[in-house]
């Protein structure tokens, strides 16, 4: 509660414990905004190391800003500096000793980092950097009573007029008003002084300030008496030696809310004087009063004979007045009005009974304190300016709020009314709201003809220039002399053809407007380009009177489009064409081939040997090696064949006109045997070969991406068989390869879709028949070719990450089906059959651990892993390494499978650690008819 605080403040000041409270100080204590500056680190850091900042003040300029008699710094500038100590946690040095004059010349040298309260000019922008205004105030004409009223400046010629110095409208004033001699003061007040001693004519200053200065200074015989065109818009100034300070001051009074500006604006400022009746009032009052006792007889008399014809006057007065459109009101004496006419409702919405007190009116239709004392005192002014009746009436302006809560803008006439008895005022109220809004608009059409970046161009019907703005001169270099009463082609460029212009002239006739680019020529004869929009102007008779173009300069727009497209479709290292231009002009390829019946022939290269250059001599060599290469490429193929830089040292082309493969044979030795010839590069001799690959279009029947897959795949091929060569891609091998990628991916799918199955083969006691185990043999239910068997598709995953995939899924079902066996009651060993890739694989040993952990139930000597004796030949060591772990660290058991057919020898069967040993069927089928095999078996059982 504001109320409340502001009372608890005033106690805690009257025991002299705190000192007193302003209106907005309680607000902000209430309402503490949390406000997100957005500082940057560098201007926190500025702050950090600036906790003190100097202000120049001016200590007599009350209500903006003054040292009072207990030596603080107040006012409304004041006010805003508390603000900013507030919310930056810094304080400010006031220097408020020196003179106006001397505080400009302080901040000017830099020994003064800011001043609080000043207005913008010219020379000050050169030294300072200006806030937006916190408070703007007209700048009146004051003068002593007992003087006629000045109205304006153009009225003082002759004048003394008594002024500050270092205010900032001394310039303006001497060169517009040279007639005036001023008399200049060190402060404001002091001019205000000379005034009322009679010293000057008037003083010329701010209204808050001189209001100010009247009412607490006992000035009271000074009254306005005029106000200027122009406004104090008082603003902050920063030294340009601190811009990191102007950018934070800047923020905070982004942040300050309008209504914290209006209480701080309204705690200080309230424009009201009065001035009593002045001594040529009371003389006019008293002849009044003895001219009225001396006729008053005979003006009864008057009246009764004449009442008749009065009434008829005012009728005939009363509709006049109410069909006129201009709103006029009577006001007797000072504050009643007794008539409004029906204009006058219409316009401002209010009837007689809500105008009756014209000060109360007032309050509603010119709520601003300071506009409506201002209004009064016009309507005072004008009326006193009145010598007479037959004067003519003077006028002002201001904007009033109708009853319908719109803004309107009128101008007002003061005119005495001779009625013989109570002193009554007709004021007339011009509407010229739209007059205004028209005039605005003509200001702002003149701002943007004037201050747009886009040139712009008007000619009359016949197509001579008559207007051109400020930036048609900056980017066309002629001047606006130069360029009036001139036919537009003086820019004219001869880049375009006549059928140009002629469809230009067209759209412009048929549409009424042309838009496009177009190149024309500067005066210095540099050409441009530029982007114009032309416009037809008819009048009211659909007749052409002028056109309007309005352009932009493009030119480095389009220089920067014109290297983007070459960085699009170009390498930026060799200039040749790149991957998106290739395949554009690889569609072209194939289309010339279908037109002339002739072979493609595509063509990728690669260079052999480029990394060790680049790691040996440095990246610069590599690149000016590739550039090299290029070169020598371009020359040996014909100028509509392409060749492209695919990135790093890889190259692709297209050779067209191709009529055999001989041909291309020789074109492909061609290039190989010059891009083999020495390369001198920096001092240094260099060799370099290349691989290729090359397949033939349409014998080679495929779209332009698969043409370049095959030639990139004969290029490996040609790298696989020793480098420096050349292949020629093989449609039936790559065929086969395809059918392999579409195998593999059914494989794949498979395994997704629950389509493999394990069977269980079981292994039997021949002497027994008793079931000792079973194998696990894996089947593909294919959903079209049925149950197919592992040698249909176990050979397409061999050594792939699938290989191993597979495998896993192998080993987790059959540890699963051992698990349900068991909880069945049946303990059955079973063996899983492992490739050496999958051995190998470093997640082997981790992944039968976790199944094995899953399944706590199955015994690992239930679980056998057969594997092939060649499999173990390809890594022995690794593979007997991880087989050992399995066995000791798992409880697992080894078998190998197919012994005899991997030629290994008995010493690696010793050091190797298995369980079983499986004897491939080769010796065992003929051991009964065959000796030798006998023998075999014979050793290899004995051996185990």
């Amino acid at each position: 509660d504001v109320g409340r605080l502001k009372r608890v403040s005033e106690t805690y000041h009257q025991l002299k414990i705190s000192p007193k409270l302003s209106q907005s100080e309680l607000q902000r204590f209430i309402h503490q905004p949390i406000l997100s500056l957005n500082l940057t680190i560098e201007e926190q850091q500025w702050l950090a190391e600036n906790p003190v900042i100097t202000l120049g003040v001016d200590k007599n300029f009350a209500p903006y800003e003054w040292i009072d008699e207990k030596g603080n710094y107040v006012g409304i500038a004041a006010e805003y500096i508390h603000l900013l100590e507030e919310r930056l946690g810094i304080k400010f040095n006031i220097v408020s000793d020196p003179s106006w004059e001397q505080l400009i010349s302080l901040v000017k040298s830099g020994e003064i980092d800011m001043l609080a309260c000043l207005n913008k000019t010219d020379d000050r922008e050169s030294y300072l950097s200006f806030t937006p205004p916190y408070v703007t105030n007209p700048v009146v004409i004051v003068n002593t009573a007992i003087d006629n009223y000045i109205g304006s400046l153009s009225n003082l010629k002759g004048k003394t007029v008594a002024i500050e110095k270092g205010n900032f409208s001394n310039t303006l004033l001497s060169d517009v008003y040279p007639d005036i001699h001023f008399l200049y003061t060190e402060t404001p007040k002091q001019a205000l002084e000379k005034v009322s001693r009679g010293e000057a004519d008037a003083y010329i200053g701010d209204a808050a300030f001189a209001n100010y200065q009247i009412k607490h200074h006992d000035l009271l015989n000074l009254q306005f008496s005029g106000q200027t065109k122009a406004q104090s818009a008082y603003r902050m100034g920063i030294s340009k030696h601190q811009p990191e300070l102007f950018n934070i001051v800047n923020k905070v009074f982004q942040k300050v809310s309008e209504d914290e500006r209006k209480d701080i604006v309204e705690q200080w400022i309230g424009i009201e004087v009065n001035n009593g009746l002045s001594t040529k009032t009371i003389i006019k009052l008293i002849a009044s009063a003895l001219l009225i006792a001396t006729f008053l007889g005979y003006w009864i008399l008057y009246l009764r004979k004449s009442r008749r014809a009065v009434m008829s006057s005012e009728k005939k007065l009363n509709d006049v007045l109410n069909t006129s459109p201009v709103p006029m009101a009577i006001v007797s004496g000072e504050d009643t009005a007794t008539y409004i006419n029906e204009a006058f409702t219409k316009v401002f919405g209010f009837e007689l009974a809500e105008v009756h007190g014209l000060n109360d009116w007032l309050l509603k239709v010119l709520p601003n304190a300071t506009k409506r004392q201002r209004f009064i005192e016009q309507i005072a002014n004008a009326l006193e300016q009145q010598s007479d009746s037959s004067s003519p009436p003077s006028s002002f302006e201001a904007a009033m709020l109708c009853k319908d809560g719109k803004y309107r803008t009128i101008i007002c006439n003061a005119k005495k009314l001779d009625t013989h008895a109570t002193a009554e005022t007709l004021l007339i109220f011009y509407d010229i709201s739209e007059r205004k809004r028209a005039e605005e608009k003509l200001k702002l059409s003149g701002r943007v003809f004037n201050q747009a970046h886009e040139g712009i161009l008007i000619t009359d019907g016949s197509g001579m220039l008559v207007d051109v703005n400020p930036a048609f001169s900056e980017i066309t270099g002629y001047s606006r002399e130069q360029a009036l009463y001139q036919n537009p082609s003086i820019l004219k460029s001869d880049r375009h053809e006549p059928d140009f212009y002629s469809e230009m002239w067209t759209a412009l006739r048929v549409e009424g407007h042309w838009q496009g680019e177009i190149w024309n020529r500067r005066q210095n004869g540099d050409t441009y380009a530029q982007l114009l929009t032309i416009s037809t102007l008819d009048d009211e008779n659909g007749e052409t009177t002028h056109y309007l173009g309005l352009f932009s300069d493009i030119t480095e727009s389009k220089q920067q489009q014109q290297a983007l497209e070459m960085m699009a479709h170009y390498d930026v290292l060799t200039q040749l064409p790149n991957r998106t231009l290739f395949a554009d002009r690889f569609k072209q390829a194939i289309a010339h081939s279908h037109r002339n019946n002739t072979l493609l022939a595509v063509v990728f290269l690669d260079l052999d040997g480029f990394k060790p250059v680049n790691d040996q001599y440095g990246h610069d060599v590599g690149d000016q090696l590739l550039i090299e290469v290029s070169k020598r490429i371009s020359t040996c193929v014909r100028e509509d064949d392409t060749v492209s830089r695919l990135g790093g040292d890889e190259f692709a082309m297209l050779l067209n006109d191709i009529s055999s493969s001989e041909h291309c044979e020789n074109l492909i030795n061609r290039i190989r045997h010059a891009i083999e010839l020495p390369y001198e590069i920096n001092g240094e001799s260099i060799l370099i070969s290349a691989s290729l690959g090359v397949t033939l279009y349409p014998e080679d029947n495929s779209d332009a991406d698969t043409l370049l897959r095959h030639a990139d795949q004969a290029m490996y091929k040609a790298k696989q068989s020793g480098r420096q060569r050349h292949q020629l891609f093989d449609t039936q091998e790559d065929q086969q390869y395809n059918e392999k990628q579409s195998q593999f991916k059914s494989i794949q799918d498979a395994l997704k879709a629950d389509e493999l199955v394990l069977f269980y083969q079981p292994k039997l006691n021949m002497r027994t028949g008793q079931v000792i185990g079973a194998e696990a043999l894996i089947r593909w239910q294919h959903p079209e070719q049925g149950l197919l068997m592992p040698r249909q598709f176990l050979p397409t995953i061999e050594n792939s990450d699938l290989e191993i995939e597979l495998g896993n899924w192998v080993i987790n079902q059959v540890i699963k089906q051992v698990s349900i066996w068991k909880n069945q009651g049946i303990e059955l060993e079973v063996s899983i059959n492992i490739s050496s890739h999958h051995i190998l694989w470093p997640g082997f040993y981790e992944y039968l651990e976790l199944v094995l952990s899953r399944y706590e139930n199955t015994s690992p000597q239930l679980i056998q892993l057969e594997i092939l004796e060649s499999s173990v030949l390809t890594d022995i060591q690794n593979i007997s390494s991880i087989i050992s772990q399995c066995r000791q660290s798992l409880g697992l058991k080894i078998s190998l499978d197919d012994f005899g057919t991997g030629y290994s020898s008995l010493t690696h069967l010793r050091h190797f650690p298995v369980d079983i040993i499986k004897i491939d069927r080769s010796f065992i089928r003929d051991i009964i008819d065959d000796s030798y095999d006998y023998t075999i078996v014979d050793g290899v059982i004995g051996l185990t």
